[in-house]
């Protein structure tokens, strides 16, 4: 009785074992689905930010020692893989840079991290993105655009 009890037990569990199989082979035919749940599986893709740096959401309030856009672009930056250009072409670049930060962007997000630099940026200026060095620089936009007195000496 005990021996019948045993092979019982042994063909149950290679039962189990092919069933289990079988299940996993249709959940990942090919090997793109991953289990990430007891009946929840996901293709195994970067998620938007992880392709897009400059997508990844932000949400950050800058303590009262950043003084400067500059200072703001730069705490902004730290960690996104994405850095200032180091050798800024515009001179007005500069311009922004010392701009005293307004109070009400000591405080940015949930944005995008491209909405954020539009945002410490202004109207006058406008991100230039180097996706293949990772660089980021401003440029002025045209006087034809803005409601602006005088040109940039740098236009």
């Amino acid at each position: 009785m005990v021996q019948a009890g045993r092979i019982a037990m042994a063909l149950l569990s290679i039962a189990v074992m092919s069933s289990i199989d079988a299940v996993q082979a249709s959940i990942f035919p090919d090997g793109g689905d991953l289990c990430v749940g007891r009946y929840q599986t996901t293709a195994p893709q970067p998620r938007p930010d992880q392709r897009d740096l400059l997508s990844a959401m932000v949400d950050i309030e800058l303590s009262d020692e950043v003084e400067t856009v500059g200072e703001a672009i730069a705490a902004l930056l730290e960690n996104s893989g994405y850095r200032l250009s180091p050798n800024p072409s515009p001179s007005c670049q500069e311009e922004l840079f010392e701009l005293p930060l307004p109070a009400v962007h000591r405080r940015l997000g949930p944005l995008t991290l491209r909405q954020a630099l539009e945002v410490l940026s202004g109207p006058a200026y406008r991100p230039a993105m180097d996706a293949v060095r990772r660089r980021v620089s401003f440029e002025r936009v045209p006087m034809s655009k803005l409601n602006a007195e005088k040109a940039c000496d740098c236009e």
